[in-house]
């Protein structure tokens, strides 16, 4: 599916979609349609990462497949054949996949049916018998493999080593280190959609009361009461700009999803996207440079692909012209982007020791590995870290509420 079909896909889902699911419910069921939305959109967000953590754990397993046979040199076409009549078939594993679809929308099953993994797989299986190779069959089946994984059989094809290039692929890619990172997020955004609503019914209701009742009394509201009043005021006087900041984030997370240029060049997280991608591209490329093939022709070869990121696309057509101009390639690789100032003096180091092909390859591990290995460790302290700021955020409210009814008790008793 298209990138940019996706991404207005998913604008009209949040935007229209969504608006107005809420809005027949409301009409329809009144009062009662709220929290029966509540639960369709929160089982929504669970179907939505419960189907990413299922077609990584696929994808994986189908890398599983293709290292088994390139180790004990089987027949591709059979063994994956003998792997599709082995899976489930039977009535009730169709009726709960039933079940749980129907909740996406109804009838949604027959859609999956002709697009699930084992109908991708047995596209993949006919091309195979059909005399295709494996990387042009892997990318006439799109969502089979990770991109990263598609990348590392055309280089397995190209070099002849296929089992070698699998072997050499991350232990975690960087898709699922994002949907780790989503997942953990997720609970702490849920408190602050309660909180918010919180916030906005005592706003309106309860904070009124209080005033009324201390200016009855003649006391002074408690600071923290008046902090809580003055921040309420200013989200209702200036309401449009928290919606503003909702679409901003709201286009920003778009952007950073569907565009590489804005991964890229992303504050924070674009470093550990840059790092990633150049140690998967120096893997590739060191693994290339063992075939003892000219260095145009690799990079030919890759751009051919047409398996690497927009943004990477740019920089290793920008490396082939440096190249066909006679720079040398840490050179030309610095100028590109594609390795930083202390990666290109490790190369040129390489370079002369004539050991270039598996410097490269080491460095690109080095790179790639550290990327993902330290974008897990954020995912773990961002839970903790976020559940203690809404812990702080609903400590302030609860305070900033039961500290009145505290002093109008106090006053009470003082004037018995």
């Amino acid at each position: 599916m298209n990138t940019w079909y996706k991404l207005v896909l998913l604008q009209f889902w949040f935007f229209i979609a969504l608006p107005i699911c809420v809005g027949v419910l409301v009409g329809v069921l009144g009062p009662v349609g709220v929290p029966l939305y509540a639960f369709l959109f929160w089982l929504w967000c669970w179907e939505i990462i419960a189907y990413l953590n299922y077609r990584a754990a696929r994808q994986l397993e189908f890398v599983s497949l293709l290292q088994a046979a390139g180790a004990n040199n089987l027949p591709l076409e059979s063994f994956l054949q003998a792997y599709l009549d082995d899976r489930p078939h039977k009535d009730m594993y169709r009726f709960w996949t039933g079940v749980l679809l129907f909740f996406v929308f109804p009838g949604y099953y027959w859609i999956h049916r002709q697009r699930s993994f084992d109908k991708r797989l047995e596209r993949l299986v006919w091309l195979l018998q059909s005399g295709t190779s494996l990387d042009r069959a892997i990318v006439a089946v799109p969502g089979l493999v990770s991109r990263e994984t598609a990348l590392a059989v055309a280089v397995g094809q190209f070099t002849d080593d296929l089992p070698e290039s699998l072997h050499r692929l991350p232990d975690r890619q960087l898709t699922t280190v994002w949907v780790d990172l989503l997942v953990r997020l997720g609970y702490p955004l849920f408190i602050m959609i309660q909180v918010v609503g919180t916030v906005i019914f005592l706003t309106t209701f309860i904070v009124p009361k209080f005033e009324k009742i201390f200016l009855d009394f003649k006391l002074r509201l408690p600071f923290l009461t008046v902090l809580f009043m003055d921040i309420s005021r200013f989200g209702t006087r200036y309401w449009w700009l928290f919606v503003f900041a909702m679409f901003l984030l709201l286009v920003g997370i778009h952007l950073f999803l569907f565009i590489s240029h804005v991964r890229w060049h992303f504050p924070f997280f674009g470093g550990f996207y840059r790092s990633y991608l150049r140690g998967e591209f120096l893997i590739l490329l060191g693994q290339m440079l063992e075939s003892r093939r000219p260095l145009p022709e690799i990079l030919n070869r890759v751009l051919f692909s047409n398996l690497l990121p927009a943004v990477m696309q740019v920089r290793v057509r920008g490396l082939r012209d440096d190249i066909a101009q006679g720079k040398s390639l840490p050179e030309s690789l610095h100028k590109n982007g594609l390795a930083t100032q202390s990666m290109q003096a490790l190369i040129v180091s390489a370079e002369k020791a004539n050991n270039l092909a598996w410097a490269v390859r080491e460095i690109g591990d080095s790179q790639s590995r550290h990327a993902v290995r330290t974008l897990h460790r954020l995912a773990l302290i961002a839970l903790p870290i976020a559940i203690l700021l809404c812990g702080g955020i609903v400590g302030l409210v609860a305070v900033s509420m039961f500290t009145p009814l505290l002093s109008i008790i106090e006053s009470l008793s003082t004037m018995k």
